[in-house]
């Protein structure tokens, strides 16, 4: 990706883009719908290619973005 990431086992499930300050996480595209949906979150589409298991989520808020990374870590270990 380009981005230092957060990773469990050489996964990735969470970044900052550097340029925006957005957190993205990875999560089942089912949540990142439901995300997109809510208006919390944007899709993550660099170069125009969406990455349905990838969310923007753009307000910086400390509880929220630990849930959301606490979500996106489960998702990747696969629990």
């Amino acid at each position: 990706m380009g981005f230092l990431c957060l990773r469990v086992e050489e996964q990735f499930f969470a970044t900052c883009d550097h340029r925006t300050g957005e957190l993205m996480v990875k999560l089942p595209r089912e949540r990142v719908q439901e995300l997109i949906d809510g208006g919390s979150a944007h899709p993550f589409a660099p170069s125009g290619q969406v990455f349905r298991e990838w969310a923007l989520v753009p307000e910086r808020d400390e509880q929220r973005w630990a849930g959301l990374m606490a979500e996106a870590r489960s998702f990747v270990e696969g629990t």
